[in-house]
C-alpha cells in the first residue's frame, strides 16, 4: 500500500482477527451450546473485545476493559459499523448499525449477543443447588411453610448427625424460630 494511504486504513492485527473468528464450520451458538450462561457470556465478551481490538488496531484484546464505554475506547460511527459487521459475520446475527450505541459497553453488547444466540435464555445447568442460594431460599421461607408441607420433621431428622433426631429445642420453641435459626440449629446439631 502506498505510504500516503497507510494513515487512512487501520491495520488488522492477526491476533485480534483470530480472537474475533469462530472455528470453521461451527457457529457461535453451536460452539457455546453446552456452556453455562457465565461461560457463554465470557466467551462472547472475548469475541467482542477481539473485534474491538481488530477495528481499533490494538495488538491484542487483553489490554481492553470490557466495562469501558465504546466512546471511551475511541469508537465513532464508522468504527461502530465495522465492529457490527465483524460481529454479524462471526455470530450470524443481524445487528443494527447502531448496536455499539444501543449497547454502550463490550460486556453489555456480549449479553445482547448471548440473548440473540439463545433467545429463550440459558440458566445454569440443573443439578445441585448452590449452598448460598439454598440458604437464601431457606432463610426467606417461614417455618410454618415447612410444617404445612410436612417436611419440618424430616428436616429435623436430617439435622441429626446419624439421621436420628437429636436433643435440641423443644417443639414449641421451633414455632418462634425463622428459617435462618432452623438452618443454624441444623448445622450446629450436625457439628458444622
Amino acid at each position: 500500500m502506498p505510504s500516503i494511504l497507510r494513515g487512512l486504513v487501520r491495520p488488522v492485527r492477526p491476533a485480534a482477527e483470530a480472537a474475533a473468528a469462530s472455528a470453521p464450520g461451527e457457529s457461535w451458538a453451536q460452539r457455546l451450546d453446552g456452556a453455562t450462561a457465565t461461560e457463554q457470556e465470557s466467551a462472547l465478551v472475548d469475541l467482542v473485545l477481539g473485534g474491538v481490538a481488530a477495528v481499533l488496531g490494538h495488538a491484542n484484546a487483553a489490554e481492553l476493559d470490557a466495562d469501558s464505554a465504546f466512546k471511551e475506547l475511541g469508537f465513532d460511527s464508522l468504527t461502530a459499523v465495522e465492529l457490527r459487521n465483524r460481529l454479524s459475520r462471526a455470530t450470524g446475527l443481524r445487528l443494527p448499525a447502531t448496536v455499539v450505541f444501543d449497547y454502550p459497553k463490550p460486556v453489555v453488547l456480549a449479553r445482547h449477543l448471548r440473548d440473540g444466540l439463545f433467545p429463550g435464555g440459558r440458566d445454569e445447568p440443573a443439578g445441585e443447588p448452590r449452598e448460598d442460594e439454598l440458604r437464601r431460599v431457606l432463610a426467606a421461607t417461614p417455618l410454618s411453610r415447612f410444617r404445612d408441607a410436612g417436611v419440618l420433621e424430616a428436616l429435623l431428622r436430617l439435622a441429626g448427625p446419624d439421621g436420628t433426631e437429636e436433643a435440641g429445642p423443644a417443639e414449641d420453641e421451633f414455632d418462634a424460630m425463622d428459617a435462618a435459626d432452623l438452618v443454624h440449629q441444623a448445622r450446629r446439631s450436625a457439628g458444622l
